[in-house]
């Protein structure tokens, strides 16, 4: 029989197809549970890969603790962990002494107004809890029971009537008033300069009523957040209204009689 003329013989064929030869993968090792497996795969049986678990649920756990950090937040949660410097209580005394006469030098009509003020910060201080308890306890109560005794007993009348008063409460109502709503702008000006690391609410403490405005502050920020604690910033604003007032008051003493 003739053989056609471009027919492949299976010898040819076979010749051919002598290098084609099934390999078998290379396999290694899970670093989990030691089986068998596929290179560059994750491991059928435990589910581990390079020693991370890729099952759904414990993914799903760890995706939220995983957060892109820049340098921009690295260095505002490093300037939020960092501790505030605690300066020692013979520095603070130090310091109350050396305003307390510089103030007392530049206004010397409201110099009682001020050794009171930094008597209050020494016993505070020094360290003797048994008379700072009783100088802020039964000294201060007993204090303001005798002062509304006192202008009880000595204001008639005809005197709380008198125009001349009552132009005196009206001014005090609005200094109140205009010093609350100057601190709330206070408050959020603080806001925007922190970058919003600053509660504006600690801007009404500034109010120099002491500790009443600090309370308040805390009890508003208590309501919206019970963790939240701004009470010590509270005081600090309260503090610095009372030792502004005291100041704006020993200039007005000393600038008034050459009016």
């Amino acid at each position: 029989m003739a053989v056609p003329f471009r027919k492949v013989s299976k010898t040819r064929r076979d010749m051919r197809r002598t290098h084609y030869k099934v390999t078998a993968n290379g396999l290694v090792e899970c670093t989990n549970c030691g089986a068998k497996i596929r290179p560059h795969r994750a491991c059928p049986k435990c589910g581990f890969y390079k020693g991370v678990s890729t099952s759904k649920e414990e993914v799903k756990e760890v995706k939220p603790e995983v957060k892109k950090t820049t340098k921009k937040t690295e260095t505002k949660v490093a300037e939020e962990k960092k501790a505030p410097k605690n300066y020692d209580a013979k520095v603070k005394l130090a310091f109350s002494a050396i305003l307390c006469a510089v103030l007392c030098f530049l206004f010397p009509v409201a110099s009682p107004l001020f050794f009171s003020l930094f008597l209050g910060v020494a016993v505070r201080e020094s360290g003797m809890k048994h008379i700072y308890d009783f100088v802020s306890g039964p000294l201060l109560y007993g204090s303001t029971f005798m002062l509304g005794l006192l202008l009880g007993v000595l204001c008639d009348a005809h005197l709380l009537l008198d125009p001349k008063i009552l132009k005196l409460l009206v001014l005090g109502i609005v200094a109140l008033l205009l010093s609350g709503i100057g601190g709330i702008i206070g408050g959020y000006i603080m806001y925007f300069i922190k970058r919003g690391n600053y509660n504006p609410v600690i801007g009404i403490a500034a109010v120099s009523c002491v500790p009443t405005t600090a309370k308040v502050a805390q009890k508003i920020v208590s309501k919206d957040n019970p963790d939240s604690f701004v009470l010590g910033d509270a005081l600090g604003a309260n503090i610095s209204g009372v030792i502004t007032s005291a100041i704006i008051t020993g200039i007005y003493i000393t600038v008034i009689p050459y009016l």
